[in-house]
């Protein structure tokens, strides 16, 4: 079993400006959506997101959300990745909140 736990920190501005500045930094943005919560503005740091995206199936697989400031982990699947047309560095990232006993459509891969 992989280890797919994912640090992240809130964040409260967003725009095309503040997600230049955060790629700068080594930053990506990223929100966390679903359920009955309103989504979170969130920023990932890009070394960890893209080694872990890398390892694991994104379509499928369980990553859970540590964000700071808040109790335990929210249990996400990757929604969108968005990456550069020609450079291999991350851009964005949406994930979405998992609840028990709502069902979820996911892709799965047959080789």
């Amino acid at each position: 079993m992989t280890d797919t736990i994912l640090k992240a920190l809130r964040r409260d501005e967003a725009g095309k400006s503040v997600a230049r500045k955060m790629r700068q930094a080594g930053q990506t943005p990223a929100v966390l959506y679903g359920g009955d919560e309103a989504p979170i503005h969130l920023a990932l740091d890009t070394h960890e997101a893209d080694y872990l995206f890398r390892r694991i199936s994104v379509e499928n697989t369980i990553v859970d959300l540590e964000v700071e400031g808040e109790k335990g982990s929210v249990q996400t699947l990757v929604r969108e990745i968005q990456t550069h047309p020609w450079k291999a560095t991350l851009l964005h990232v949406d994930f979405l909140r998992i609840q028990k006993g709502v069902a979820v459509d996911v892709e799965i891969p047959l080789n």
